[in-house]
């Protein structure tokens, strides 16, 4: 969990450098609940991810990455200007 605090800290970042006023309220009342809501599921599926394969944590951990590199590929080509 420790490792993705970095994260959460750089999109904070990134949204308040994006979005001014009740927009930007709004985005971070949405981030704070989907970062609770990751809180919670998160060990429960890290946890069956264990039970799944001695190696599932370094799995589960690898495919949490992989989907957020592609959330921000795909959300990067929408921002650039065409």
């Amino acid at each position: 969990g420790g490792a993705f605090v970095g994260i959460y800290t750089l999109m904070l970042a990134v949204v308040g450098s994006r979005f001014h006023g009740s927009e930007l309220i709004g985005i971070y009342a949405a981030m704070g609940l989907l970062w609770g809501l990751g809180a919670f599921l998160g060990p429960i599926a890290a946890g069956l991810a264990m039970e799944w394969s001695a190696n599932g944590l370094a799995f589960f951990a690898a495919a949490v990455c992989a989907t957020f590199a592609a959330f921000v590929a795909v959300m990067g080509k929408k921002g650039r200007p065409a």
